[in-house]
């Protein structure tokens, strides 16, 4: 177990704390974790950021170092009495030169462990190129096995630990192995079942109209609901409209076959989340449909939402006056520019 002895450089030690704490947990190994934020020296009160781990005093341990909120960086020197550990670095040939994103595979009597080299662990922080295993009481290692991000793959059996292991990449060819087709998991039913069509979205000036936009709201797709409209427990589909198209209603009237309805349009803008629910308790789902984007100005009448009363699944009826005016883009979604 790692006690973890901290040392914090602030460049002002009378700066307020932030009433945060860090958090630690101990993994028992049978799907249970213990909190031992204070037994490892891990609950100082701060907000904390990016964090790296390193073998900072070369004693075959990790310490842990991160960055904290208006405040210095915290230094903890792994403490660990007891337990076997082995390290190794990769130095690629044909992948990158330290190897990262390669596996590490470690057998022992104990279990298998994996690792995969990955250096990045938050906001501008990156962790020693090793990778490090904990073994217990184990002293050797069965096998070790490395899958560099090349292809390559290597073996090595009987390795002691307590050691750190340099394991270099080889400059061959990769080998072709031989591999049998699987057969799909999915095939494409959407011709077969009545849900193949396509979207048009024309393109809309947004920027013109507001230059400063992060993300488009506008051109995102439409919207989807899912329910059982007409009470023969198979759930049936609404495919929200967009400024160029009709919502639609499509009906599953057996296992695979979808047959739907266009329902009419009002306004020339994209349809928002849809809902589905029972609005006059009759014991069937209605549905309502919000209005978003911005192909229109704000306020305009085109934004006004529509109710519309299922008559236990043989038609749609526009509910006219039920909702209050609301006449406020529901939004849009995020796709980027």
């Amino acid at each position: 177990m790692p006690i973890l002895s901290s040392a914090t450089y602030s460049p002002d030690e009378d700066s307020p704390r932030l009433d945060e704490a860090n958090l630690a947990y101990r993994n028992r190994g049978d799907l249970t974790f213990e909190d031992v934020g204070a037994a490892w020296g891990l609950d100082e009160v701060e907000v904390s950021f990016a964090s790296a781990w390193g073998d900072l005093d070369g004693d075959g341990d990790l310490d842990l170092v991160y960055s904290n909120y208006e405040s210095g960086v915290t230094m903890l020197r792994n403490d660990s009495p007891s337990g076997g550990r082995v390290t190794f670095a990769l130095r690629g040939k044909r992948s990158n030169r330290f190897g990262v994103g390669a596996t590490v595979e470690v057998v022992t009597p104990a279990g298998r462990q994996v690792r995969q080299l990955v250096l990045a662990r938050g906001y501008m922080a990156t962790s020693e190129p090793i990778l490090h295993f904990g073994l217990g009481a184990e002293t050797v290692m069965q096998r070790v096995t490395v899958r560099w991000p090349s292809g390559h793959e290597q073996t090595f059996t009987d390795l002691s630990g307590n050691r750190s292991y340099v394991l270099t990449e080889p400059v061959g060819i990769v080998p072709r192995v031989a591999t049998m087709r699987a057969e799909p998991m999915y095939t494409d039913r959407a011709e077969a079942w009545g849900l193949a069509w396509t979207q048009l979205e024309p393109p809309v000036a947004e920027t013109a109209v507001q230059p400063l936009l992060p993300f488009r709201h506008n051109q995102v797709g439409p919207r989807l609901a899912v329910g059982d409209l007409n009470g023969d427990a198979r759930p049936d589909v609404v495919i929200g409209g967009t400024w160029d198209a009709p919502a639609r209603v499509l009906f599953n009237r057996n296992t695979d076959t979808f047959t739907g309805v266009e329902l009419p349009r009002e306004a020339a803008v994209n349809d928002g989340p849809l809902a589905l629910f029972d609005a006059d308790g009759d014991g069937d789902r209605d549905l309502l449909v919000t209005k978003g984007g911005v192909a229109a100005p704000a306020g305009s009448a085109a934004y006004q939402a529509q109710l519309w009363i299922n008559d236990r699944g043989r038609g749609l009826s526009a509910a006219a006056g039920t909702i209050p005016e609301w006449t406020t883009s529901t939004g849009g979604g995020r796709r980027r520019f």
